[in-house]
């Protein structure tokens, strides 16, 4: 607070102001029970994608243990002709059913009662093997069901085979951003000149502050044209104010822009002898 208010008498005194006896001092903290938004966003981000991997994680190994319950092909193929050899059992079996019963017993009496009762033995071992092969039918088909398509284990391996398949596409994605380095020829593999580079380089920097110094000049010129008398109050070395001709400042000014570039080129020839050794 002190050296805030010291501040505050330099400014309207019109004197310098220590900035860092401002900062120095001064203690920033945080507002009790309250955070900062981009920190709270970051931390729900990532607990969000902690909590999304390990929940896509946990669903793998689910898919995994499904999965790994897939009987296999030929096991399926068993079960399959089971199902089908049961189903064309039972068509057959119902078809002579169909025949016994529009059979009409013939003959009386006894002849009758026997014809009757044979009848009704044959529906009675028709039904008995039509509900023998309907098990046998039900079983293979209730076996087989999760392992066809539509069901949980083949369905568990084909989800797996999509993920490894995304999975592989995104990683060639990926590394098609890298390339084998290319052969380059002897001349392309040189090392730079490196005289060259400064040089070049020193005479870009010096056409650069050129460029500066003649945007100055040009704004000092057009100056001296709208009052060709201006004077301007500068210090001499001991520190005491004088007033001097704006254009003598001006030309003095030229004067020295001009040495500068001179030595800026006796420079560039003095590395370029260093670095030729």
């Amino acid at each position: 607070a002190q050296a805030l208010q010291q501040a505050m008498r330099n400014v309207s005194e019109g004197n310098p102001v220590d900035v860092a006896s401002i900062v120095d001092p001064a203690a920033f903290s945080e507002i009790p029970g309250h955070r900062s938004l981009i920190a709270q966003s970051l931390d729900e981000v990532l607990f969000n994608a902690e909590e999304g991997t390990a929940a896509r994680a946990a669903d793998t190994r689910r898919l995994e243990e499904l999965a790994a319950q897939l009987l296999p092909r030929g096991e399926r193929q068993v079960y399959q002709s089971e199902v089908a050899n049961s189903q064309r059992l039972i068509d057959n079996l119902t078809e002579q059913r169909n025949q016994v019963l529009s059979e009409e017993p013939a003959g009386n009496g006894k002849a009758l009662a026997r014809a009757r009762a044979d009848k009704q033995g044959r529906l009675r071992d028709l039904d008995q093997r039509i509900t023998e092969a309907q098990g046998r039918l039900e079983f293979s088909r209730n076996t087989l069901a999760p392992h066809e398509p539509g069901g949980q284990f083949y369905e568990a391996r084909a989800e797996l085979s999509r993920r490894r398949q995304a999975e592989s596409e995104l990683n060639a994605q990926a590394l098609s951003y890298y390339k084998t380095a290319e052969v380059r020829s002897a001349d392309e593999a040189a090392p730079p000149d490196t005289a060259t580079h400064v040089r070049n380089s020193d005479q870009q920097r010096t056409q650069s502050e050129s460029e500066m110094g003649d945007i100055d000049v040009k704004a000092a010129e057009e100056s001296l044209t709208t009052a060709p008398d201006m004077m301007i109050t500068t210090l001499d070395d001991e520190g005491n104010p004088q007033s001097r001709s704006a254009r003598e400042l001006l030309d003095e000014a030229n004067r020295e822009n001009e040495q500068a570039i001179q030595d800026s080129s006796l420079f560039d020839v003095a590395v370029a002898c260093f670095l030729r050794g």
